[in-house]
């Protein structure tokens, strides 16, 4: 399974209980995924559960915080990390036609220990960009639609 993710964050930043501005970033996720199902098909309704693993490139870019009053604090490099992918599926399935069948589904997808890097190593000239470090980030998809068996 081959999967695309595009989103755009927008953070409320905090500083001892009160509003410090905000952080915003817009980003893309690329998967690849190898995935098992199993299928319990002696009922009408066929449900079905599984996993899958696979890796991810995603990327961070358009990285951006502002102040309360809306002027930019600092804006920074883009980012990306490739990870390791993780899935849960759970579904049903009905059978319409002989080789047509409807289905809903549920996935939930873990992207792994993502960690970006912004801009340059410091120097004594000039600052350091800064990081972002993450045990894990999700997805979530619920699904519906027609499979066609050949």
């Amino acid at each position: 399974e081959f999967g695309y993710l595009g989103s755009y964050e927008k953070i409320p930043l905090q500083n001892g209980g009160s509003s410090a501005g905000t952080e915003t970033y817009n980003l893309s996720a690329y998967s690849a995924m190898l995935n098992g199902l199993i299928k319990f098909e002696d009922l009408p309704i066929t449900p079905y559960f599984g996993g899958g693993v696979g890796a991810a490139v995603l990327y961070s870019y358009n990285h951006k915080i502002t102040d309360t009053s809306g002027e930019d604090i600092t804006t920074v490099n883009n980012a990306n990390n490739v990870c390791l992918t993780l899935q849960a599926i759970v579904g049903l399935e009905r059978n319409l036609y002989e080789n047509l069948n409807f289905y809903v589904e549920y996935k939930f997808m873990a992207y792994m220990d993502v960690q970006f890097s912004y801009g340059n190593e410091s120097s004594v000239n000039q600052p350091g960009g800064s990081n972002s470090s993450n045990n894990f980030m999700a997805n979530q998809i619920v699904s519906s639609g027609l499979k066609w068996s050949f």
